[in-house]
Formats: C-alpha cells, sequence, structure tokens
C-alpha cells in the first residue's frame, strides 16, 4: 500500500484546505453548492448561485471568489465544477442511497463522497486503457470493488503549470484502472503525467481525507469496519445486542407482533379480540402473551396505545411519522428506520435535531432510506446495559436522536456518556438487521 505521506505532491492545496481558507460566510455558500448537488442530481444554475449568495449576505464578488478559490467554477450559465461534483457527464457515476445520481470530476472525488455525505453508495467507472467497466460498492463501512483487482490512477499534467486548476491538470489525469498491470500500460502510453498508482485502500483514504469534512467541517474517521463505530460494536454486534434486549420471539410470536404493528398504525387502540381475529390465536393466548412482553401501553380498558416503537399519541420530543395517511409517532430516531418494513409500508419522518432545532425531514421505505433533508445527518446512539423494560423509553429512547450534522452530534453526544453516532447509513442497516433478527419467519432476510 502506498503510504499517504507520498501523496503530498496531490493533496497539498486540497479542496478541504482550500474551502477551509474562505471565510465563513462564503464556506457556507460554497456548502450550499454541494448539498444543492446532491438534492438535485444536476448543477445550479449561475441564477440560482447568485441568489444563494445575496441571502448569504454576500455580494456579486463572491462568485469570482469562489473561482479564484478553485472551488466552484461556472461555466455557460451553469456550475460546472464544484469538487467533488461536475455539471457535466464524466465516467465516475456515483448513486449513493436515498439521492439523485450524480458525476464526480474524477476517481478520487468519487469515492470521498460516501464520506461526505455519510451514506452508502455505488460508483461506477470504466478503464481509460481498455474499457472494462469498474464498480467501487461502498456499505456499512465496507467498500467492495469490481474487478477485484482494480487501482486508481492519481496524476497532475506537468505541462500545465501553476495557473491550471485541479479540474484542468488532475481531474483528467484520476482515473480508475482494472488492474496495476492496466495502469501501467496507461502511462507508459501516456508521457507528461506526474502520476502514481493507488492501492484501493490509499485511494479511499485519500477521498476521505479531501472530501470527508467539506459538509461538517470534520473529516469521518478512516475506514475499519464502519464509519463511525470504531471505538464501539460492529453492527452485527449492536443488532444482537437490541434483539437480546428484547428477547427472542417464536414464529407465532412473530406473527402476534406484526400484526399489532400493522392495527396500531391505524390510529386506533388495538384491544386483545382484535389481535385475536387477525392473527387466528385464541384471545386468552394474546392477552397473556401481550402481559409478558415488555413496553407494551395501553389505556384504561387495557387496549395497546404503544408497542415497540410506535405509538398513537404524541410524545415528546417528537418524531413524527406519517404513514398510509395517519400520523403516528415513533419513540426515537430509529424506529422511524425499522418501522417500515415492520408496517409494510413508507413513512415521511420529521424530527428536529435537538442541537441546532433544524426539521430534518426523511422518506424511509421498507427496503431504506429513499430522501433526506440533511445529507450529513447522523444518528445517536448507545448499547443497552440489560433487557429493556417498561422505562425503555426513558433510559433508551430518549438518547437516540437525529442531527442536522455530524458537528451538532457530536456536541451533544459529548454531554451524553454512553452515547455515540451513527451514520444514517449505518442507522438504516442496523434497522434491517434488527429487522432480519427479530422477525426471521415472518419478513424474512434482507
Amino acid at each position: 500500500m502506498t503510504d499517504l505521506t507520498d501523496l503530498t505532491r496531490f493533496t497539498s492545496g486540497s479542496i478541504a484546505g482550500r474551502t477551509e481558507r474562505l471565510p465563513g460566510p462564503l464556506r457556507e455558500l460554497h456548502r450550499a453548492v454541494l448539498r444543492r448537488f446532491l438534492e438535485a442530481g444536476a448543477p445550479p444554475t449561475a441564477r440560482w448561485l447568485r441568489q444563494a449568495a445575496a441571502d448569504a449576505g454576500l455580494d456579486a464578488t463572491a462568485l469570482g471568489e469562489l473561482a479564484a478559490a478553485d472551488a466552484v467554477h461556472v461555466v455557460n450559465g451553469v456550475v460546472a465544477v464544484a469538487y467533488p461534483f461536475s455539471g457535466t457527464a464524466t465516467p465516475h457515476r456515483v448513486e449513493l442511497d436515498g439521492l439523485p445520481a450524480v458525476y464526480a470530476m474524477c476517481a478520487i472525488d468519487a469515492l470521498g463522497l460516501p464520506a461526505m455525505t455519510g451514506r452508502d453508495g455505488q460508483i461506477t467507472s470504466a478503464d481509460p486503457h481498455d474499457g472494462t467497466p469498474i464498480a467501487v460498492t461502498a456499505s456499512g463501512g465496507t467498500w467492495s470493488w469490481a474487478p477485484s483487482s482494480a487501482v486508481v490512477v492519481a496524476g497532475r499534467a506537468t505541462d500545465c503549470g501553476t495557473e491550471c486548476s485541479s479540474f484542468e491538470a488532475m481531474c483528467p489525469n484520476t482515473v480508475f484502472h482494472a488492474s496495476p498491470e492496466s495502469a501501467r500500460a496507461y502511462l507508459a502510453s501516456h508521457g507528461g503525467l506526474d502520476a502514481q498508482i493507488l492501492g484501493q485502500d490509499t485511494a479511499i483514504e485519500y477521498g476521505r481525507l479531501n472530501f470527508g469534512a467539506l459538509l461538517t467541517g470534520q473529516p469521518d474517521p478512516p475506514p475499519g469496519g464502519t464509519t463511525m463505530l470504531t471505538q464501539h460494536k460492529t453492527l452485527d454486534e449492536l443488532a444482537d445486542a437490541i434483539a437480546t434486549a428484547l428477547g427472542e420471539l417464536d414464529p407465532a410470536g412473530q406473527r402476534l407482533a406484526i400484526a399489532l404493528y400493522r392495527l396500531l398504525a391505524a390510529g386506533r387502540p388495538v384491544a386483545a379480540a382484535d389481535l385475536a381475529a387477525a392473527t387466528g390465536l385464541g384471545e386468552p393466548q394474546v392477552a397473556e402473551t401481550l402481559g409478558s412482553w415488555p413496553a407494551v401501553f395501553t389505556d384504561s380498558q387495557g387496549r395497546v396505545t404503544g408497542f415497540w416503537g410506535l405509538a398513537i399519541g404524541e410524545l415528546s420530543p417528537e418524531h413524527r411519522y406519517e404513514s398510509g395517511g395517519r400520523v403516528l409517532y415513533a419513540w426515537c430516531a430509529w424506529d422511524t428506520l425499522f418501522l417500515p418494513a415492520r408496517l409494510g409500508q413508507a413513512a415521511r419522518v420529521t424530527s428536529a435535531c435537538p442541537v441546532t432545532g433544524e426539521l430534518i425531514t426523511l422518506t424511509v421505505t421498507p427496503e431504506g432510506v429513499t430522501e433526506i433533508s440533511h445529507p450529513g445527518a447522523v444518528v445517536s446512539f448507545l448499547l443497552p446495559d440489560g433487557p429493556f423494560d417498561s422505562g425503555v423509553i426513558e433510559s433508551f429512547c430518549h438518547f437516540v436522536h437525529f442531527f442536522a450534522s455530524r458537528q451538532a452530534g457530536e456536541q451533544w453526544a459529548a454531554g451524553h456518556p454512553g452515547t455515540f453516532l451513527l451514520t444514517l447509513g449505518e442507522a438504516a442497516d442496523l434497522a434491517a438487521r434488527g429487522n432480519q433478527r427479530m422477525f426471521p419467519d415472518v419478513l424474512g432476510a434482507r
């Protein structure tokens, strides 16, 4: 593997360093441009950029300052370059979970996008030497490359001079190759490049260092199994801990729990007789099972009003859960990620960041998150300290929130010992694993 210290001729003057030196308002304008690309999957217009600058209290010189910093370049009335994004099609197409597809300026820019957004996704490209298709997938902190021999060439044109911007000197020459042999053959036939062949881990780390901080001000930690769990548990260990805290359900218990969720989703209290009719189980058996489960909340008539992450009445803090034309409420942020699969339908979720107060909205389907208002959002979490009981909302749920950014999440977690942060992709992956463990006979494998 290439030592990262060997890459200083490529990483010095990186986009992360250039934007960090910008004045605060201009830096926020740059981030607004990046968010616009993520939301729309298309380049902002110069008109949009001028209006965004005005909204930020900046004058007409802002566009020129961003260009002078080699951060944003406008061509023919649209943003053509806003590293890592390209306003025109390139060989490097990136599909991040829940967001429109975008094009990256180069291979390293493409690899930096999962770290920048905290999302899983897939990069597709092609070897410029022989056209071999290349796919790189990030999922739960694990990267896979096809073909497995693929590498990245980081190159800079030596005849461009210091007056050239990165998109002229580096981007056309920083590309994926299907193998080291292909990369060497390409470089042998393309003189005038100061280039280096990077192994996969080095290329990923290079992308993280360049782009991980662009939206939040702090880069994610380096890859090592997961993105934000380095000193805690793996996702599998967390899923096992949650399943253990709830207790194992036999097939009849799984059917009963799913039926209860779906009846409760109608927005009305659920009686034992309703559950018996829905499942074919005897009413005495239903009542006995409900009485043995932790955290089943009932009204004065003994009807269920809240069950394992879902409530028909408003809670505080509020995690609004709109599904099937009904307004329901989740007990915590993470519940909103596993409930769609249990209910069998998509939901629109609204929750406030405890630090900034910003409303975070997302659409979650049984397959995962498809839309998010804050691409850098994270989720706080903690390990259960024992079996869940009737106090689970206070002891666990009140510590599991959405945050508008990793920076906001870290600020909150610093004052709440035992908590840690998950990227949104990790939290959604954990939800899927939890569903698989809790309901293997009803929901099936992921």
